[in-house]
């Protein structure tokens, strides 16, 4: 015998947050991909290949039959047999979850970056800057960007820093 207990309200049974509230509209659903013999893709002779290639999978028709069919020798039925086989393995390996990089995508990114991380630098240079002259520091020299200047063959020959170690040019 079982015995049935009424549910009382009281202060535990009280009713959630969305209590009273039209319930929230379900998310948008992306649009169904075509299906069906009509979505298939590519030339109606392709079309027809494939059509007899899976007759003679489905024991429908004989492999000599369908190569006759297709206008082909029998080594390049099987031939056709096995790449379609091996597209429809392939299309059926579970695809990469979410979004996917593209390499446009990836160098526009990585633009970003490169700006981002010269405007830090500029910013960094600019504080270094300002606080070497909050301590009263001397701002530092340019680099001399010029290219080191060759040296003449007989300079280092020179027993003086002063006396020229060419006669003819002077160096």
């Amino acid at each position: 015998m079982s015995t049935h207990h009424p549910v009382k309200a009281g202060p535990e049974s009280k009713p959630g947050p969305t209590a009273g509230k039209p319930p929230a509209s379900p998310r948008p659903k992306k649009p169904a991909k075509p299906t069906g013999p009509g979505a298939l893709k590519g030339s109606p002779e392709a079309r027809r290949q494939a059509a007899l290639i899976l007759e003679v999978l489905c024991g429908v028709r004989t492999a000599t039959d369908a190569s006759k069919a297709m206008g082909i020798a029998l080594p390049r039925y099987y031939l056709l047999e096995t790449r379609a086989l091996q597209g429809f393995i392939l299309a059926l390996e579970p695809l990469p979850r979410g979004p996917q990089k593209d390499p446009a995508s990836e160098i526009a990114a990585l633009k970003r970056l490169l700006s981002r991380q010269k405007q830090e630098l500029a910013r960094n240079q600019s504080l270094l800057r300002a606080s070497q002259r909050a301590m009263g520091l001397p701002a530092p020299r340019p680099e001399n960007r010029r290219p080191a200047r060759k040296t003449h063959p007989r300079a280092a020959r020179s027993a003086s820093p002063n006396v020229p170690a060419c006669v003819r040019c002077g160096r």
